[in-house]
Parts: C-alpha cells; structure tokens; sequence
C-alpha cells in the first residue's frame, strides 16, 4: 500500500461520457477520490475541481479530445498528466496526411447533421477496434455540441503552451488506433521528450481506457504508486 494519496480527476474524448472511466476506476482503491468531468454529450455537463485543502498528489487523466476541452485551472494545478490516445493537433503535419484527415472529418461532420447515431456507430467501431465495440450510442444527445466539437477538432488551432511546462506527462497510445494515429502520438512524445515517456500498447485502438484498463493501471501503479 502506498503512503501517496491521490486525487483523480479525468476527462472523455468527443462522442463518450464518463462511462470510459469505469473499468479503469475499478482497479483504484477507495481512499483514490475519483472525479470525472462529463461534456455533456448525452446528459447534463459536470466540471470537477482539484481540492488543494487535501494535500493529495493531483493526477490528471485526459482521453483523446479531453486534453482540449479540460479546464485550463483543472490542467495548470496538475502534479501528473496522463495522455490517453491523444494529440496536440489533429491533423498530420504533411500535406498528403493533412488533406486527407480533413477530408474524413468534414464528410463526417456532413453525416452528422442527418444521421448523428449513425455516425456516433460507425465511430465507435472505429474507436473499439480491433475489438468489438463495447457500447451502444446513448437515446438521448446533443446534436449541436457534438457537432460543434467536431468543428473545433477540425479547426485545429490550439494553443498548447500549458502542457509545455508540465513537468511530469504519461503517454499511452494503442498501436492499433484508427481515430489518432500512433505517428501522431510518437510526434507529441518527442515534443514532450523532456518531461514525458510514452506507452504503446500491441493490439489496442483508441478505447483503451475501455478495453486495457488493466495494463494502464499496472503502469500508472509502478510509476506513481497510485494503488
């Protein structure tokens, strides 16, 4: 048992809710305060906070397109960041990459305002593969945020200074993620050098949060003592 205590907060990618949180929050002790942020997809919004009166080590967990709409005073107060299946900027850098992924994003968007479960379906396929998908799109959703986050990913103008002067950054990526390729996911590693290490995990998509809860807990836990 460590002597650490941890705060958790975490944060979902586009299209899921705190649900991704579950499995992986199962393998936490209950003494680890767990709070997880909801975008309000499919449900009411909720922005967690950090309690600093607790003294507790603040661990911040981000999945994919969380790291961009985190709380900036949720992302600044951090002691660790934990990057799941994510990016600094969507898009790839070269131009044959760059046209393509814009090209996708945007006929995705134009699906969207017709057939958003579809679209929400054929996503989660590829947010789950190689595997299955393990969820259902929810009855009830935001069309317009949903379709607004969309844009932002598809914009693409961020600003990332913050996660710059993090000293202390955990990268994991699934090998077989076709929502952000693990390129992607290696160019954020060596722009982070410094400050982070970086985890592929063999025969995982973009869920891993979902689907190898196990593994990134084995890792946080030899790293951080978060047991």
């Amino acid at each position: 048992m460590s002597e650490k205590k941890y705060q958790v907060l975490a944060y979902h990618g586009w299209g899921f809710d705190t649900s991704i949180w579950k499995p992986l929050q199962a393998h936490l002790e209950p003494n680890v305060h767990f709070d997880a942020a909801d975008r309000g997809y499919f449900s009411d919004s909720y922005s967690p906070s950090w309690d600093r009166a607790s003294g507790s080590e603040k661990l911040l967990l981000v999945h994919s397109y969380g790291l961009h709409w985190c709380d900036q005073s949720v992302l600044q107060n951090a002691d660790h960041l934990v990057i799941i299946s994510g990016f600094l900027n969507f898009h790839p850098i070269s131009e044959e990459e760059h046209k393509r992924s814009k090209f996708f994003l945007r006929k995705m968007q134009s699906q969207f305002v017709d057939s958003p479960k579809k679209v929400l379906q054929k996503f989660y396929e590829r947010v789950f593969h190689p595997e299955e998908p393990k969820i259902d799109v929810p009855g009830n959703l935001r069309h317009d945020l949903l379709l607004s986050d969309l844009g932002d990913l598809d914009h693409d103008n961020r600003k990332n200074a913050d996660i710059f002067d993090m000293n202390s950054i955990t990268i994991f990526h699934g090998a077989e993620d076709k929502i952000v390729d693990n390129e992607l996911a290696r160019e954020m590693f060596s722009k982070l050098r410094l400050r982070s290490q970086y985890f592929e995990v063999k025969k995982a998509g973009h869920a891993i949060p979902f689907t190898h809860s196990s593994k990134i807990f084995e890792i946080l836990n030899s790293l951080l003592l978060i047991k």
